[in-house]
């Protein structure tokens, strides 16, 4: 049946096969494409830090947000590369110094395991919550993957205008990749590795 709604959705509505399966729309992408960047922090406001860390030949991926006085998501700067663990934690040091984050948030994954212990370990960093992304959180109503709630949290927060993206191209179609894949099992992945580009580094960095 998932097979005749996706033949139904092409063949019969037109819906492009590249664009069936988005998680995200492009028109809400393009809607909270508003921010500004900011080159460091000017004394105004309260910085935050997340970071997808490299696994293999994948990116690391920064994120620099201003909090608001109203409790709204700025982006102000986007950062990558794909360095080896010491020259991220550089690069990690250097945000650091420019933007005075109160929190840094990772991946406690893989590599990000490793650049988080360097970060604890430096002493003079803010202070880091690792985040789990293989972990399951108990809702009032149900149990949820933590990448799913991360993505459809993230997801809700775009749709009532409480986080607002640079109109970063790049950045964006990382976003505009990700999909929910079915699985075998009857549950389904969230993932932008299918996607043109086969990246979703800074998607998860949000």
């Amino acid at each position: 049946r998932r097979d005749d709604l996706e033949y139904f959705k092409q063949e019969v509505l037109g819906i492009p096969a590249d664009i069936l399966h988005r998680y995200i729309d492009p028109e809400l992408v393009a809607e909270r494409s508003v921010s500004i960047e900011k080159f460091m922090n000017d004394g105004t406001g309260t910085f935050l830090m997340s970071i997808d860390v490299a696994q293999k030949r994948d990116l690391l991926a920064i994120t620099i947000g201003e909090v608001d006085e109203n409790g709204l998501i700025w982006e102000r700067w986007i950062d990558e590369s794909q360095e080896k663990t010491n020259l991220q934690l550089e690069r990690v040091r250097d945000l650091c110094s420019r933007y005075k984050p109160f929190e840094i948030r990772i991946d406690n994954t893989g590599v990000g395991i490793a650049l988080g212990d360097l970060i604890e370990e430096d002493g003079e960093l803010p202070p880091l919550k690792r985040i789990e992304f293989a972990s399951v959180i108990q809702l009032p109503s149900k149990k949820m993957k933590m990448t799913e709630y991360m993505a459809s949290e993230f997801k809700r927060a775009l749709q009532m205008g409480r986080y607002n993206l640079l109109n970063n191209r790049h950045a964006n179609q990382h976003i505009l990749g990700v999909e929910k894949v079915p699985l075998e099992s009857g549950g389904f992945r969230i993932t932008g590795k299918r996607s043109e580009i086969g990246r979703d580094d800074h998607f998860w960095s949000k």
